[in-house]
């Protein structure tokens, strides 16, 4: 079994150039990756850890490396290859995901988990982020997580450092010329209640982007819809995959808003033969309240939607735990109590 551990993460401060310190093991013993190099190692930095807003990708080894791998007591050392924005504050979270093929992309790939250090920017102290989902529950249902990315991304607390609440999908919607399109949201909190409530939802069919791609030859990609999906649960039991009391409202802390894009193309029809959109702009953005963008990622109906918008103020403020949070006439503790 492939293994990779992060020990250490120094040099984040706004400016600095941050570095981690790792260990590579297979079937427990350590492994040189230096003379032996794994098929494909990056790095994931996403922060601040009160709620993500941002992230980057780093290759540490595999095509398209790049930054300074030496090794380094107990393991190795990367340092990226740019320093930490100079806007960044809080804390950041730092990721690792890796796999090894070595019979090459026809052979079997071995995929390792993903460690998640967290690492004070400007914090006196790190600041993990809170914890919403618990893993083992996931891997209850999925018998060990390895959900999309060619199974190499397994680890519930390393998702969400992509899947953010600014993230959508606007690289996997169709590129149609002439075209104006929705690119939905990709946070956490949206996408896995539309996945799990599936054939379920009122909305169909619930398309969340595609893969592969769309390219000149195929402007659509290949467009996956999540309505076929049926959960064997009882969707009301919030409790199934959710650590805690993490559902219940109102949310902690300060969370961002979801955010969804309307995407045009800007490419005159005449300019080439094909009819593969290749300039597009963000025509519109709209973000939806935190404690919205979760409750209808499932609840979908537009009546549903329409009474969450009716309950948040101009300035975004949500009333839902007046109605909703502990105690109140629709709790949603005793609304989600799964059936006897």
């Amino acid at each position: 079994m492939l293994q990779l551990a992060i020990t250490s993460v120094t040099g984040t401060a706004p400016g600095q150039t941050p570095e981690i310190v790792f260990t590579v093991t297979i079937d427990g013993a350590p492994v040189d990756i230096l003379s032996t190099p794994l098929t494909r190692l990056t790095a994931t930095v996403a922060g601040p850890t009160t709620d993500y807003a941002s992230f980057w990708q780093n290759t540490i080894q595999g095509v398209g490396s790049v930054g300074t791998l030496a090794a380094a007591a107990p393991g190795f050392r990367y340092t990226f290859p740019a320093p930490m924005p100079a806007s960044a504050s809080g804390t950041y979270a730092f990721g690792l995901e890796g796999y090894i093929q070595p019979g090459g992309a026809a052979g079997p790939r071995f995929v390792a988990g993903n460690p998640v250090a967290f690492a004070s920017v400007t914090d006196a102290a790190a600041v993990p982020r809170r914890k919403v989902v618990d893993q083992a529950q996931c891997d209850s249902c999925h018998a060990g997580l390895a959900m999309g990315h060619s199974g190499s991304r397994r680890s519930v607390e390393y998702c969400p450092l992509c899947h953010n609440p600014n993230q959508t999908g606007d690289e996997r919607i169709a590129r149609f010329e002439g075209t104006t399109v929705t690119a939905p949201s990709l946070s956490m909190a949206v996408l896995m209640h539309r996945i799990h409530m599936g054939a379920r939802l009122t909305q169909q069919p619930s398309v969340i982007g595609g893969f592969p791609a769309p390219t000149k030859a195929n402007p659509a990609g290949t467009p996956i819809d999540f309505g076929a999906v049926r959960y064997p649960g009882d969707p009301r039991a919030c409790a199934a995959c959710h650590a805690g009391q993490s559902y219940a409202l109102p949310l902690p802390g300060s969370r961002l808003p979801s955010k969804t894009q309307l995407l045009a193309c800007t490419e005159d029809p005449a300019a080439d033969a094909d009819s593969y959109c290749d300039q597009r702009v963000v025509a519109s953005e709209t973000f939806i309240p935190p404690a919205t963008a979760a409750c209808t990622g499932c609840h979908d109906a537009p009546s549903t939607v329409a009474h969450a918008q009716t309950m948040t103020a101009p300035g975004g403020a949500e009333a839902c735990a007046t109605c909703h949070g502990p105690g109140a006439a629709y709790d949603v503790a005793a609304v989600h109590a799964p059936a006897p």
